[in-house]
Formats: C-alpha cells, structure tokens, sequence
C-alpha cells in the first residue's frame, strides 16, 4: 500500500505539469483566435487612421454619386410623367416602377420607391398628384421639357442612375458605413434596405446577421473583371 501511494505521489506532478502545458496551449490559440478574428477590423481602422483624406474623399464621392443617380432617376420619371401627358393618358406608380427598374417594396407596398421617389420631385414643385393615384408635371415643368430636344430614353437614363445609387451603396459597405446607416449617410430619398434586396438577389451583395449586409468581394470581383 506504501509503494502504491508513493507511485501515485510520483506521477502527481507530472499529471499536475501537463495540466498546465495543455492550459498554456489553450490560453495561446485563444489569443491567437481573438487576433485573427480582430485583424481585419483593425486594419481597416488603421488605414483610416494613416489615410484620413482618402477615407473622406470615398465617404464623398459615394455621396455624390448616390446624388448623380438620384437625380438621373428624377429625370426618367419626369420624362414618364411627360409621356403621358403627351398621350392623354394617367400614369400610374406600377409603371413608373416598371419601366425605371426601381425596385419594388413587396406586396404591402410594391411601388414603395417610386412613391418615395414622386414624393421628393412633388416637394421640387416639378411633379404633382393628378387624382386616383397619378401624378404630372407641374406647368412650370411641362413648359421647361417642351423646350429641351433628344435625350435619352426614360429607360436609359433610369438604368444610369440606379448603377450610380448602387455603386454608392456597395462603396458604403466596402468602406464600414453600417447598414442602418446608409439611406442618411448617402441622403437618399429611398430606403437603401429595396436597393440591398435587389442586389442580394443578385448575389453582389451577401446578408449577414442583425439586418447587416456586406460586399459579395467574388462576385464584385467576377463583375469587374467582364468589364
């Protein structure tokens, strides 16, 4: 019996120094983890920090081009509103969705963009509601757009100004502007939230937890490539 427990006494404190390697080791991949996990975030934070200017001019030329698109949009709804005041005829949200390509806001409120969008021009004094849920140009803006010759198409130009909005977005996210964030940092008159499911469907962007969505860097990547 003494034999025995002086063999278990030896063996204590080799079980007792293995413990605290196998804690030591554990202790050095969890630092390693955190490190691994945080690297990113701090080097973003650091090539903010060592490039302040260059953050800032991103920041502003994403504003601007959000602001471009906005009012290319406006401009292709407009040019609809005259269309069909041209042709005698009412123009309803669901066409002006249609045909700009905005998205749409689901079945409660599928023209919900374009709505917002008439909602900024009406405050213009450019456009105006014309019952039952149509909309025309004010006088003064009918006047205006007998004037002009050419352009392009209410289509293109729609096409032009949703690639700027969505160029502003994706820029947003590549910079860490975060998601909730967006609709006022860019000063869109639409909620960011239609743009980002459109561009999810399109797997140019990818949805992450608590709403929050981030740039799909392959499929951008791919995208740039085909030029």
């Amino acid at each position: 019996m003494t034999e025995q427990r002086q063999q278990k006494q030896r063996e204590q404190p080799s079980i007792r120094t293995q413990l605290n390697d196998l804690q030591a080791e554990v202790r050095s991949l969890r630092s390693a983890l955190e490190r691994h996990v945080a690297q990113p975030h701090r080097q973003r934070e650091a090539a903010k920090a060592a490039r302040p200017a260059e953050h800032a001019c991103a920041a502003g030329n994403a504003v601007e081009a959000a602001r471009i698109g906005i009012l290319q949009l406006g401009e292709a709804v407009l040019d609809i509103l005259l269309e069909g005041m041209q042709e005698n005829r009412p123009v309803e949200l669901s066409e002006i969705t249609r045909r700009t390509g905005l998205p749409g806001g689901g079945d409660a409120q599928k023209d919900w963009p374009a709505w917002s969008l008439l909602q900024k021009l009406v405050g213009e004094n450019r456009a105006a509601h014309a019952g039952h849920g149509n909309y025309e140009l004010t006088r003064a803006e009918l006047d205006l757009r007998r004037k002009r010759r050419g352009g392009n198409s209410p289509e293109t130009t729609a096409r032009l100004g949703l690639l700027q909005v969505e160029n502003a977005i994706l820029a947003c996210l590549q910079n860490g502007v975060p998601t909730a964030d967006i609709t006022h940092q860019l000063q869109l008159p639409v909620n960011a939230s239609h743009f980002l499911r459109v561009l999810a469907a399109e797997n140019r962007v990818t949805h992450g937890a608590h709403g929050q969505y981030a740039v799909a860097e392959r499929a951008e990547a791919d995208k740039t490539d085909r030029g």
